[in-house]
């Protein structure tokens, strides 16, 4: 099977691509940026640089539909996957019949899913845990100092504030104005992410992680969690992929919805190494086949980087991998060593165009 991946998130990207080498698949990408890391990829067959003038992955032109449609034609593409939000709501806009594309959900679902405020009212009306939220506007809120501060239509931790008076309030509602906020209740607590992958309603496939460190992810089962984010999938009749950010409060333990992004995700490869390929069970559903059943993993995860010191020790021993490295974080450790320019070369190649990116806009302002 060859996939045509399409975005400008570089880190989703590469998790996608990644995720289809380890199934087997071939890769196509296509993207705005001249040199992220994803074309330093072996799992990369090919790689395009479009301009924005030319494919706006979130508002297709009839132009910029035909070049997709051109290029699926040409290159024998079997099915074509979203790499980031953008692309995904652009793809959710077509008829069934424009390209062989990955689930995606209907357009008003991803945006009633991915707006923190229209989310949070889905799961006061389902009956369904989420913290105490408000809009921030002229009226005064009623929520308890402290609170945290987010842009409705934000992604990723842009524009989080934590406010720990009615005077920094103040502060930054004056500094945000003509955007929509939310106020929401501060929950101290451990975070925890469920990830699915469902068809028309229903969930087929799902993990629940609990993140350790920045590296090490503990996956487990836990049925109070999987039936919330169930039931916001039959709610919504939800297709495709979605993660879902709860946490745990720290004093009382009652879970709580945060927010859901309905695309792929950054730790999507630890799915991957933990038995779970949701990029290839998806494909298997765009290509109408029946998914392969997966089974929720209890496992614990570390990602490993590129080691070559760790990995020359353990070939002098004879091993193809440390010692007592098992299960999934072995095949982290595989996975970064089969596919090692990601890391080398590909972050350094991104990080300059990145820097040339920010130098042109200094230039260009008034």
């Amino acid at each position: 099977m060859r996939a045509l991946v399409i975005g400008n998130n570089t880190v989703f990207g590469l998790s996608v691509v990644s995720a289809l080498g380890a199934a087997r698949h071939q890769a196509d990408v296509l993207s705005h940026w001249y040199a992220p890391r994803v074309r330093f990829s072996r799992y990369c067959r090919s790689y395009l640089h479009v301009a924005p003038s030319a494919l706006d992955f979130e508002n297709l032109s009839s132009e910029g539909l035909q070049l997709l449609q051109e290029y699926v034609r040409d290159h024998a593409i079997d099915v074509v996957i979203p790499g980031d939000l953008r692309s995904t709501l652009g793809l959710s806009k077509l008829k069934e019949d424009a390209l062989p594309c990955f689930p995606v959900a209907r357009h008003d679902v991803l945006q009633l899913l991915h707006d923190k405020w229209s989310f949070h009212r889905l799961l006061t009306r389902e009956g369904l845990p989420s913290p105490r939220t408000e809009l921030l506007g002229p009226h005064a809120l009623t929520l308890p100092f402290p609170i945290i501060v987010k842009p409705s239509g934000s992604e990723g931790g842009e524009g989080i504030h934590i406010c720990e008076s009615s005077d920094e309030l103040a502060a930054l509602s004056e500094a945000v104005s003509g955007r929509r906020y939310i106020a929401q209740q501060l929950i101290i607590g451990h975070d925890v992410d469920v990830s699915v992958l469902a068809e028309h309603g229903r969930i087929i496939a799902y993990t629940i992680q609990h993140t350790e460190t920045h590296d090490v992810k503990r996956f487990v089962l836990d049925d109070h969690m999987f039936d919330v984010a169930a039931a916001i999938v039959a709610a919504t009749q939800f297709h495709g992929l979605a993660h879902f950010d709860m946490r745990i409060d720290g004093q009382t333990g009652e879970l709580y919805v945060l927010e859901c992004n309905p695309r792929v995700w950054g730790s999507l490869m630890y799915s991957v190494w933990a038995g779970v390929n949701f990029i290839d069970l998806g494909c298997q559903l765009a290509l109408g086949q029946q998914p392969a059943d997966s089974v929720p993993p209890t496992e614990r995860v570390w990602h490993q980087g590129v080691a070559p010191r760790r990995l020359l020790k353990a070939l002098l021993q004879g091993r193809r991998a440390p010692a007592g490295m098992t299960g999934a974080t072995l095949a982290s450790w595989e996975q970064a060593h089969r596919d090692p320019w990601t890391q080398v070369f590909g972050m350094l190649a991104e990080r300059g165009e990145a820097y040339m990116r920010d130098r042109l806009q200094q230039r260009s302002r008034p």
